[in-house]
């Protein structure tokens, strides 16, 4: 985590990215099911799946989103809108991986980011843009705080 905060504070450029990874496995599933109340069969039940024309059972969308904080969190990104597609399932057992792009750096740290994610064969599941402010490049005289429109 250090070097991606200590790149955000000290170099953070447009064009600049950062990747992860993570394997989305069942505990996972069922944690965030319990956790959003969301349970839909298709995450659990193979012919339910298949019913609704998967191969197998899949993750939640915003489980498999989550991905996306871990690096704003490292790199200090304060959100405050993201746009979500999501363009294929993500399969229990996949490995997504992850790439912010800085597109955008403005005043008081304002800034915007490309992020794609991928499977492990490399097929696009989920684009995003985000809209934030990086913390370590906001300054200190924001008296309207870090939530203020852009």
């Amino acid at each position: 985590m250090t070097r991606f905060r200590q790149r955000a504070s000290e170099e953070l450029q447009v064009g600049d990215s950062f990747t992860a990874s993570r394997r989305f496995n069942i505990e996972d599933i069922q944690l965030f099911t319990r956790i959003s109340r969301d349970y839909q069969p298709a995450f659990f039940d193979a012919c339910c799946a298949e019913a609704a024309v998967l191969k197998a059972p899949v993750s939640h969308e915003l489980l498999t989103a989550s991905l996306v904080t871990e690096i704003g969190r490292k790199i200090g990104w304060m959100g405050d809108s993201i746009a979500f597609r999501f363009t294929r399932p993500v399969y229990t057992g996949d490995t997504i991986t992850c790439q912010w792009v800085i597109k955008t750096l403005g005043n008081q740290g304002h800034a915007t980011a490309q992020i794609t994610m991928t499977n492990e064969a490399g097929v696009t599941v989920m684009d995003a843009e985000a809209c934030g402010v990086v913390s370590s490049l906001a300054g200190h005289n924001n008296k309207k705080g870090l939530f203020a429109p852009i």
